[in-house]
């Protein structure tokens, strides 16, 4: 089975304020248009199934995808947004003289956000999610849509890296990471892809 994990598109104050699940908002005009993009680019492979994260970012991205490749949105909580907590809403400025913050992207393997998930946290949900994936589908594209946290853990994980190596991988907004799922064991194909327009 293979899993493409698209990051949601761009939105308001990505850029700027950490939007964790607390802050939500549908994609911006450029978001749209990125959408768009990965629509057409996924309807190149069979059978796509649509799933996203129940944030409205993700979840208007995944809208775009399954109207193009004419199917329906599954919600799939299990690849949320992680809890920032009290994070969430923050302007990175901000945050960058928090001590807990600091922390957090020293020491990501120990460390938890102030809702106290973590990224091991984050890969456990998504693996479980994907094994019963492996259950129901077998030919299909499950093309997932969520948010770059939870993808750089599941590329963590596949990769059988260090949580802390975390800051090697990009995941920018409207992109594909691609992976293969076959008895419960990830095979990374492709990492932070951007779809041609």
């Amino acid at each position: 089975m293979e899993i493409v994990l698209v990051c949601h598109a761009t939105c308001a104050q990505i850029d700027s304020v950490l939007l964790g699940r607390s802050v939500d908002g549908p994609l911006d005009e450029r978001g749209e248009g990125q959408a768009r993009v990965v629509a057409k680019r996924l309807l190149a492979f069979p059978e796509v199934v649509v799933e996203s994260s129940p944030r409205q970012r993700a979840r208007h991205t995944a809208g775009i995808i399954a109207s193009r490749c004419d199917t329906a949105v599954r919600i799939a909580p299990q690849v949320d947004e992680l809890d920032f907590g009290s994070w969430s809403g923050q302007t990175f400025e901000t945050l960058a003289t928090d001590p807990q913050w600091q922390r957090w992207n020293k020491h990501r393997a120990v460390s938890r956000t102030p809702a106290g998930d973590s990224i091991r946290d984050a890969q456990q949900r998504a693996f479980a999610h994907f094994r019963k994936l492996e259950q129901m589908f077998d030919r299909e594209t499950i093309a997932i849509v969520t948010h770059a946290e939870v993808i750089r853990s599941v590329v963590l994980l596949a990769l059988q890296a260090s949580i802390d190596d975390y800051g090697r991988f990009e995941i920018g907004p409207a992109s594909l990471t691609r992976l293969q799922v076959e008895r419960s064991r990830l095979q990374l194909a492709s990492v932070n892809e951007r779809a041609a327009a």
